[in-house]
């Protein structure tokens, strides 16, 4: 095995082999948990490897709790299968919750107050009540808070991550919370189970991994990323290149998919601490920004080759695509094809493709 197998098996392990998925049911059962910063890209994340999906297959899945949106780790917004979602939190989240008092602080809330913003969220929400982000400002307000600066995205990451909310189906495109513990049944593992059911997924939805790369993405440190690689050993392989020990499921099948449209924010490129496999150290500012946003990309041979810009209209799409590659050429006809599944799984009839 060499880097090219590591980039063949890593698409495989992403979902991208046929889209050997059928629902977006199997692909978040595979994953787990994939990165949902942005809604439409985690869609289309979902979308881009599962067989002939629509926008409308995956808002439905969400509907009916096959999936469920999170803050479970790293302090950022995930798309999460509901069964181990109390797990993801338990195990993934402390590094979160301990950075909350300083940011509070920053924002001039008080331990009071939030204590008062927690007590008056579960009393608007249950009972099976749902409110968007603006009308749980508006019940803070009522209370007797005093509105402050970002207070309503601190407030309900923290709720979230503290467990006594999560997000619901959208209405009209704006978010919407219910209460945690009556939308997602409890399903609680003990800590071995979880920490082995967490390593499991990463290993198997994005290995060939390193232990870096299981800590990077789970916030463990470097202790509990090994104790967790131990829990599971006799499931997953290993493999030494360059002095560095890649963990793989054996599994895996092989990958000749030669072209792939990633969401922004993909686990392709995200989901690991090291990112030089895929993409060049020289290109790296292309692709992401120093303030956390990552771009959608275009991978070719398992290398990102470049990015691309999507402009919806009322019944088309506009799509731009940067080459910055300069050692592969892109496939304009690969892309052109993909271009068009882009388009179908947003149900709109037509595209532009402009190459740059």
């Amino acid at each position: 095995m060499n880097i090219n197998d590591i980039r063949s098996q890593r698409l495989s392990s992403h979902g991208f082999w046929s889209q050997e998925f059928s629902s977006s049911r199997e692909l978040i059962t595979h994953y787990w948990a994939i990165q949902a910063q942005d809604y439409q890209w985690a869609c289309w994340m979902i979308g881009s490897r599962v067989a002939w999906s629509t926008l409308a297959d995956v808002e439905n899945a969400i509907s009916y709790k096959d999936i469920v949106r999170l803050w479970p780790m790293r302090g950022t917004l995930h798309m999460v299968n509901p069964s181990l979602a109390h797990s993801f939190i338990d195990l993934c989240a402390s590094r979160t919750l301990s950075s909350f008092p300083k940011r509070r602080a920053y924002l001039g809330i008080s331990d009071t107050e939030i204590e008062k913003a927690l007590a008056v969220i579960e009393s608007s929400l249950r009972w099976w009540k749902s409110l968007t982000r603006m009308e749980l400002e508006e019940a803070l307000l009522s209370s007797g808070l005093k509105k402050k600066k970002q207070w309503i995205y601190h407030i309900t990451c923290y709720a979230a991550t503290r467990k006594l909310i999560c997000f619901w189906p959208r209405q009209w495109k704006d978010d919407t919370f219910v209460l945690f513990d009556e939308w997602i049944w409890p399903n609680i593992l003990n800590s071995d189970e979880g920490i082995a059911a967490i390593a499991r997924s990463y290993i198997r939805s994005h290995g060939p991994a390193t232990i870096n790369d299981l800590a990077w993405w789970t916030w463990w440190n470097k202790w509990q990323s090994k104790n967790a690689l131990w829990l599971i050993a006799k499931e997953i392989d290993a493999i030494d290149i360059d002095w560095t020990i890649y963990y793989f499921a054996p599994t895996n099948i092989w990958n000749t998919q030669e072209t792939v449209l990633l969401a922004g924010f993909d686990e392709y490129f995200l989901g690991y601490k090291d990112r030089t496999l895929v993409a060049k150290n020289d290109d790296m500012s292309h692709y992401m920004t120093k303030n956390g946003i990552f771009s959608p990309l275009v991978v070719q041979n398992g290398e990102i080759i470049g990015k691309r810009k999507r402009t919806f209209k009322t019944t088309n799409i506009k799509i731009e695509y940067t080459h910055i590659n300069k050692d592969l050429p892109p496939q304009k006809d690969h892309i052109e094809k993909l271009a068009q599944d882009f388009t179908r799984f947003y149900g709109l009839s037509d595209y532009s493709l402009i190459f740059h």
